[in-house]
Parts: structure tokens; C-alpha cells; sequence
């Protein structure tokens, strides 16, 4: 099902000199305290790994995605990654785009223990 009220903005930003590419959706209808979800993949997927879901998230909240760097359309990325690292990213990028709280995150760390 594809919402009639938003539509997908895919584009490349750079966050520290790394471009990276990422995807929004509904955030242009957000109501005032609607949450954004936030999709976080796993080492070495990119975003498609959320297409099964993300339409049908995104009927319910604003959604937005990205391919980690060095992973699908994003540039590589000099450093190592580390929790730090990725959560400075993303608050980041958030900044960036001009995405303000509240945020959920999903994340999924395939082969973490």
C-alpha cells in the first residue's frame, strides 16, 4: 500500500565529508509531537532491507532511512564504526534535515550478541 498523503525523498547529504544516502517519508506531513521512525540496518545491509515494512510504517509515522557509509548508495567513511560513532551520525543527519524529537529508532544488528 502506498499513502496518498506522503511520498519517498531519496537524495544524497554529507555528514562530515561522507555522502551519505538517505530516505524520507511523510516527514513534509508531520504533525506537531508525531514521532519520526527511524530505521537503522545492520553491518553491511543497506536500506532495502526495510522495504517489506516501510510503506506500511509510514501510514502511521513519519519514516526515515539511510544506507550506512560504505554500504548501497553511500560513500566510504574513514572510520571505524563504533556505537559513538553511529549514534553521532545519526543525530547528525537528523540536525541536518531538520528532524527535531521525538525519534524512535529500530535497529537491526544481524550477527550481534
Amino acid at each position: 500500500m502506498i499513502s496518498l498523503n506522503s511520498f519517498s525523498q531519496k537524495r544524497l547529504i554529507t555528514i562530515d565529508s561522507t555522502k551519505i544516502w538517505i530516505n524520507t517519508i511523510g516527514i513534509e506531513n508531520r504533525k506537531e509531537g508525531q514521532p519520526v521512525i527511524v530505521f537503522e540496518s545492520g553491518m553491511g545491509m543497506d536500506m532495502k532491507n526495510w522495504r517489506p515494512i516501510i510503506n506500511q510504517v509510514s501510514e502511521m509515522a513519519p519514516v526515515f532511512t539511510y544506507d550506512r557509509p560504505g554500504i548501497g548508495m553511500s560513500g566510504p567513511e574513514g572510520d571505524t564504526m563504533t556505537i559513538k560513532g553511529v549514534s553521532e551520525r545519526l543525530l547528525k543527519m537528523l540536525k541536518h534535515i531538520e528532524i527535531e524529537p521525538p525519534i524512535f529508532t529500530y535497529m537491526f544488528l544481524h550477527g550481534s550478541q
